[in-house]
Protein backbone atom coordinates (compact mmCIF):
# COMPACT_ATOMS: atom_id res chain seq x y z
CA UNK A 1 0.00 0.00 0.00
CA UNK A 2 3.00 2.70 1.15
CA UNK A 3 6.09 2.51 -0.84
CA UNK A 4 9.16 4.62 -0.40
CA UNK A 5 11.51 5.92 -2.92
CA UNK A 6 13.51 8.89 -3.10
CA UNK A 7 13.69 10.91 -6.33
CA UNK A 8 17.66 10.79 -7.13
CA UNK A 9 20.41 10.80 -4.50
CA UNK A 10 19.11 13.65 -2.51
CA UNK A 11 15.38 14.28 -1.19
CA UNK A 12 13.83 17.04 -2.76
CA UNK A 13 12.23 19.58 -0.31
CA UNK A 14 9.63 21.86 -1.25
CA UNK A 15 7.53 19.65 -3.43
CA UNK A 16 5.32 18.16 -0.56
CA UNK A 17 2.18 17.31 -1.29
CA UNK A 18 0.01 14.40 -3.95
CA UNK A 19 1.16 13.80 -7.20
CA UNK A 20 -1.45 15.46 -9.89
CA UNK A 21 -3.42 12.98 -12.55
CA UNK A 22 -2.39 10.28 -10.23
CA UNK A 23 -5.08 7.73 -8.87
CA UNK A 24 -8.13 10.20 -7.30
CA UNK A 25 -5.60 12.49 -5.55
CA UNK A 26 -6.18 11.83 -1.91
CA UNK A 27 -9.10 13.18 -2.39
CA UNK A 28 -11.58 11.70 0.55
CA UNK A 29 -15.11 10.65 1.08
CA UNK A 30 -17.12 10.44 4.03
CA UNK A 31 -19.78 7.67 4.50
CA UNK A 32 -21.06 7.17 7.74
CA UNK A 33 -18.14 6.99 10.47
CA UNK A 34 -16.03 6.81 8.18
CA UNK A 35 -13.14 8.88 6.55
CA UNK A 36 -11.90 7.84 3.43
CA UNK A 37 -8.82 9.06 1.58
CA UNK A 38 -9.07 8.19 -2.13
CA UNK A 39 -5.87 6.64 -4.22
CA UNK A 40 -2.87 9.01 -5.24
CA UNK A 41 0.44 9.34 -4.49
CA UNK A 42 1.84 11.88 -1.44
CA UNK A 43 5.45 12.99 -1.81
CA UNK A 44 7.28 13.99 1.49
CA UNK A 45 11.09 15.18 1.68
CA UNK A 46 11.49 13.30 -1.81
CA UNK A 47 9.88 10.25 -0.40
CA UNK A 48 6.99 8.96 -1.61
CA UNK A 49 3.67 6.45 -1.06
CA UNK A 50 1.15 5.52 -3.11
CA UNK A 51 -2.29 4.37 -2.22
CA UNK A 52 -4.30 1.89 -3.89
CA UNK A 53 -7.64 1.75 -4.87
CA UNK A 54 -8.63 0.77 -1.31
CA UNK A 55 -7.05 4.17 -0.02
CA UNK A 56 -7.25 4.89 3.82
CA UNK A 57 -9.98 4.54 6.24
CA UNK A 58 -10.63 5.89 9.72
CA UNK A 59 -13.48 5.16 12.03
CA UNK A 60 -14.39 8.21 13.89
CA UNK A 61 -16.94 7.23 15.71
CA UNK A 62 -19.97 9.67 16.92
CA UNK A 63 -18.13 11.74 19.22
CA UNK A 64 -17.54 15.25 18.94
CA UNK A 65 -13.62 15.76 17.81
CA UNK A 66 -11.26 17.79 16.06
CA UNK A 67 -8.61 15.54 14.05
CA UNK A 68 -5.53 15.94 12.18
CA UNK A 69 -4.58 13.37 9.39
CA UNK A 70 -1.05 13.25 8.39
CA UNK A 71 1.80 11.79 6.24
CA UNK A 72 4.72 10.15 8.24
CA UNK A 73 7.95 9.28 6.44
CA UNK A 74 10.13 7.43 9.20
CA UNK A 75 13.54 6.68 8.15
CA UNK A 76 14.62 4.52 11.36
CA UNK A 77 12.51 2.68 10.25
CA UNK A 78 12.20 2.71 6.55
CA UNK A 79 8.51 3.19 7.05
CA UNK A 80 5.56 5.73 5.60
CA UNK A 81 2.07 5.75 7.26
CA UNK A 82 -0.76 7.64 7.54
CA UNK A 83 -2.00 8.55 10.83
CA UNK A 84 -4.63 10.60 12.44
CA UNK A 85 -4.48 12.78 15.43
CA UNK A 86 -7.69 14.31 17.73
CA UNK A 87 -8.40 16.23 20.80
CA UNK A 88 -11.80 17.47 21.81
CA UNK A 89 -11.57 21.37 21.99
CA UNK A 90 -8.99 22.08 19.24
CA UNK A 91 -7.53 20.92 16.06
CA UNK A 92 -4.30 18.99 17.39
CA UNK A 93 -0.77 19.91 15.80
CA UNK A 94 1.24 17.52 14.22
CA UNK A 95 4.97 17.08 15.06
CA UNK A 96 7.58 19.21 13.69
CA UNK A 97 10.02 17.42 10.74
CA UNK A 98 13.07 16.38 10.55
CA UNK A 99 14.97 17.60 7.47
CA UNK A 100 15.56 14.13 5.82
CA UNK A 101 18.61 15.66 3.99
CA UNK A 102 20.09 16.43 7.28
CA UNK A 103 18.91 12.97 9.35
CA UNK A 104 19.78 9.32 8.38
CA UNK A 105 17.18 8.53 10.76
CA UNK A 106 14.71 11.24 10.61
CA UNK A 107 11.05 11.39 10.73
CA UNK A 108 8.89 14.06 9.07
CA UNK A 109 5.22 15.24 8.66
CA UNK A 110 2.72 15.88 6.02
CA UNK A 111 -0.86 17.68 7.43
CA UNK A 112 -3.09 16.07 4.72
CA UNK A 113 -6.46 16.64 6.49
CA UNK A 114 -7.80 18.56 9.46
CA UNK A 115 -11.88 18.09 10.11
CA UNK A 116 -14.16 18.49 13.05
CA UNK A 117 -16.41 15.88 13.58
CA UNK A 118 -19.99 17.01 15.50
CA UNK A 119 -22.14 14.78 17.47
CA UNK A 120 -25.72 16.31 16.99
Amino acid sequence: KHRRRAYGSVPITGYDRFVLNRGSELSHTINGNIFKINSGVVVLQGYESELDSNGWELDVGSTSRYYSVYYEVNLATQTTAIKSLYYSSDYPDIPASDDLTQSANGIAYLLLYQFRVVNI
